[in-house]
This record gives C-alpha cells, sequence and structure tokens, in this order.
C-alpha cells in the first residue's frame, strides 16, 4: 500500500486549492471600479455569486384572511367569536372554476368545523376586463378568496382533512380523522362548492395518523392510508380502488409499534 504524502503537503495541497476556487469566484464575479473591489472582501464575493445562483422564493408580509360566513348560525358565531381552535388545512378546486380553494378545519364547541374559501381568480388576473368590472362595481377584487366562506359541520374534531376524488365521480371529496377515533368521514363534493351528508367509515383500530395520495398504481384517483392501533395491534390501512379509494376494503399491513406520521 503506497504511503501518504506528509501532512504538511496535503496541507499545502489544500490551500493551493482552496485559493484557486476563490480567485475563479473573484474573476467570474460581476465586474466593478477598481476602489470598490480591491475593498470587498473575498469571501463577500464568493457569498454574492452564491446568492445569485440559488433562485429564491420572495413572500409578502402576512395578512388576515378577512371573510364573512354562510351556513349554520352556532358555527358562524365559533368562528367569529374566536371559540374555534385552528387543527389542519387542505385545498383543492371544490367547485370547479380552475382555482384552488382552501378548507381549513377547526375543533368547535360541540363538533368540529369546516370552513371553505373559494379561491379568486381575480387576485391572480387582477388586470383582466372581469376583474376590472368588478372592482369598478365595489368588489374586492384583490383578496385571494371569495366571501363569504361556506360552514359545514363535522361529526368530531378533524386532527386530518384531505382532499381527492374518494368515490371516483369526477370531483373532488374531502376526508376527515380525528386522532384517537375509530372512524373517517366522508363528504362527497358535487363540483360546486357544496358536498352530500357525512358518511362515516368504520375502522379496525383508534386512529394515529394519515395520509392521501397517489400511493399505489397512478391512476389519477387519490389514494388513503390511515394508520390505527387496535386489538390486533397497530396497523395500516391503504384504501386504494379503481372504483373510489373508500368503495372497496382497504389493504391491511401489521406494524411492530403505532406510526405517528407518513412522510
Amino acid at each position: 500500500m503506497p504511503s501518504l504524502p506528509p501532512l504538511n503537503v496535503l496541507t499545502r495541497t489544500f490551500v493551493a486549492c482552496l485559493a484557486s476556487v476563490v480567485t475563479l469566484c473573484w474573476w467570474i464575479a460581476p465586474s466593478h471600479s477598481a476602489d470598490e473591489t480591491q475593498s470587498r472582501p473575498a469571501n463577500a464575493t464568493v457569498r454574492r455569486i452564491i446568492n445569485q445562483e440559488n433562485s429564491a422564493v420572495n413572500l409578502h408580509e402576512s395578512r388576515e384572511v378577512l371573510s364573512e360566513y354562510k351556513g349554520d348560525d352556532q358555527l358562524q358565531e365559533a368562528l367569529r367569536q374566536n371559540l374555534a381552535r385552528p387543527l389542519s388545512l387542505t385545498s383543492g378546486d371544490f367547485d370547479e372554476d380552475g382555482m384552488p380553494d382552501l378548507v381549513a378545519a377547526y375543533a368547535g364547541p360541540s363538533s368540529g368545523i369546516l370552513v371553505l374559501h373559494r379561491g379568486n381568480v381575480d387576485a391572480i388576473f387582477p388586470d383582466s376586463p372581469q376583474a376590472q368590472q368588478r372592482r369598478n362595481s365595489g368588489e374586492d377584487a384583490d383578496s385571494p378568496f371569495l366571501s363569504p366562506a361556506q360552514v359545514f359541520a363535522a361529526p368530531e374534531a378533524p386532527d386530518f382533512v384531505a382532499a381527492g376524488d374518494f368515490d371516483a365521480d369526477g370531483h373532488l371529496d374531502i376526508v376527515t380523522a380525528t386522532r384517537g377515533s375509530n372512524s373517517l368521514y366522508l363528504l362527497s363534493g358535487d363540483g360546486h362548492g357544496s358536498f352530500q351528508p357525512t358518511r362515516t367509515i368504520h375502522l379496525p383500530g383508534a386512529v394515529s395518523t394519515l395520509a392521501s395520495g397517489e400511493i399505489n398504481r397512478r391512476d389519477g384517483l387519490t389514494d388513503i392510508v390511515v394508520g390505527v392501533f387496535g386489538s390486533r395491534g397497530a396497523e395500516v390501512l391503504i384504501y386504494a380502488s379503481a372504483k373510489g379509494a373508500l368503495k372497496d376494503d382497504p389493504e391491511v399491513i401489521s406494524l411492530p409499534a403505532e406510526t405517528r406520521s407518513f412522510f
């Protein structure tokens, strides 16, 4: 086995390579005046190049979403009086107008609460003739969501909420679950921002976590994965079917311990 070079030789080689990198960065940096170049340290030049090469996402300052509500009077009052505790969010185009909508889930004083905020196309295209016409008539064309927001009741506080076409009818639905509960709840969408009465799906254990997405084959339908803990121990239930995720029995996978989240 060949012997390694002495340590001082390795050190000099490393320093020489580092100097070459800094020199290269210096030469490819934007040109500056002699005085400016002499006053700027090398690490500042390198930092400038790194910032130019790495794209960044710039966000505006946050602002409160102001909205009126329509729906159950008691649920509206809980939201207005800050008696509802926010739990989870999901998004999807529930009214099929081409704009994503937002569903916010809350724990209310006596039940769960779901609020559908419909996306406002004028916020994306503020200069369109339609947006200008609505602005001239006094409507709020700059708000990201339309008002009023629709309020729905959920049987339990929705720790988990997911959006997808879970019954294969071509419209987005909502599924909710509560940590520790033995049920899933399905609200089937009609494509116009409204939902059918809640359907309950009973589970063989208490919910510990939930996720949705294309789990098995890519068939254009959203699947549901639920972690439960029951008499048979920890299990994962995979709801996936060409007829709609919740129209067939799930695939069951046993786990050595209870799962708390899916990635």
